[in-house]
């Protein structure tokens, strides 16, 4: 078989400052339009941008998870603030977590996850995110 038809296809987390309205609309018609795999789902621009998404989250998962999209909750790309790696800490503390968080924290493939978290890397995502 062909490695092109055993493939995925993933959407990354958006890079974008859309308005929360926006965002969740995008995310939405992902759900109910794109043929997807994978969701990465997260802010990992700015951490003063969580605050205005966190509120559609839980509407968001649960509506690309029930149209088959596997959704994995990314952290931010570069954490500098205590309560950034609290926030990161938090969701590898969640051994139960669905979805699955993923650490996009520049350090993370070389160990520096571990050591601003306390928390182990379990390995690599389908996206090349180290898995939590």
């Amino acid at each position: 078989m062909n490695d092109l038809a055993t493939g995925k296809l993933t959407l990354g987390p958006l890079l974008f400052h859309w308005s929360p309205a926006k965002r969740r609309d995008f995310y939405f018609r992902i759900a109910d339009e794109a043929e997807l795999d994978c969701v990465y789902l997260g802010e990992v621009v700015c951490s003063k941008r969580e605050p205005f998404f966190e509120a559609d989250i839980a509407a968001i998962v649960a509506r690309l998870e029930a149209a088959g999209k596997q959704v994995v909750r990314s952290t931010l790309a570069l954490m500098t603030l205590d309560r950034e790696v609290a926030a990161a800490r938090a969701l590898a503390e969640f051994k139960t977590a669905t979805p699955a968080p993923a650490a996009n924290d520049a350090p993370a493939p070389a160990g520096g996850w571990e050591a601003k978290t306390g928390a182990p890397q379990a390995g690599l995502t389908p996206a090349g995110a180290r898995a939590l």
